[in-house]
């Protein structure tokens, strides 16, 4: 099991530089014409992230979907404030582009230009990848939740002798 996990979180590691790649790409204009490049990113972060929800035993949450508090469970501070970076990224991108693009706000059918979609598409695969590589490391390596650090002092509610 120990050797799934670590072959899924190499390659989520390197999705996530191969996603961060295409990423800077379409932020430079740079999207593919085809469309079959939109699906081929994404399905490859969809796969990762499933693989790595079930080998890191994370619980599903409503509708199936896996709570933050399990992505970035066991992790260290750095991987934690590394996954709320990309989820605000992909939140920001998301607002940016609605703005640009007329008519998302006044419910008129838009379709979005084919830059504008895969730049959104590819921060999500970023932040999938991610997730995924954080739910692995913090199996692997993390510090399970139960066991804390020992700092020399006495909680307060050892301190009293009548109890």
């Amino acid at each position: 099991m120990k050797a799934a996990r670590t072959f899924f979180l190499m390659l989520a590691l390197l999705g996530f530089l191969f996603s961060l790649i295409v990423h800077l790409l379409a932020l430079l204009g740079r999207a593919p014409s085809s469309g079959y490049w939109f699906v081929m990113p994404f399905l490859g972060a969809f796969v990762s992230w499933i693989c790595s929800a079930h080998l890191s035993g994370a619980k599903a949450g409503r509708m199936a979907s896996i709570p933050f508090s399990e992505v970035v469970k066991d992790c260290p501070a750095w991987l934690k404030r590394t996954n709320y970076f990309f989820d605000a990224y992909v939140v920001l991108i998301f607002l940016g582009l609605a703005l640009r693009t007329s008519g998302v706000f006044h419910w008129k059918q838009v379709e979005l230009p084919v830059g504008a979609g895969f730049l959104f598409l590819s921060a999500v695969c970023m932040t999938f990848y991610a997730g995924s590589f954080s739910m692995l490391f913090g199996k692997l390596f993390g510090r399970p939740t139960g066991e804390r650090r020992q700092t020399g002092k006495v909680p307060p509610h050892q301190n009293d002798l009548g109890g």
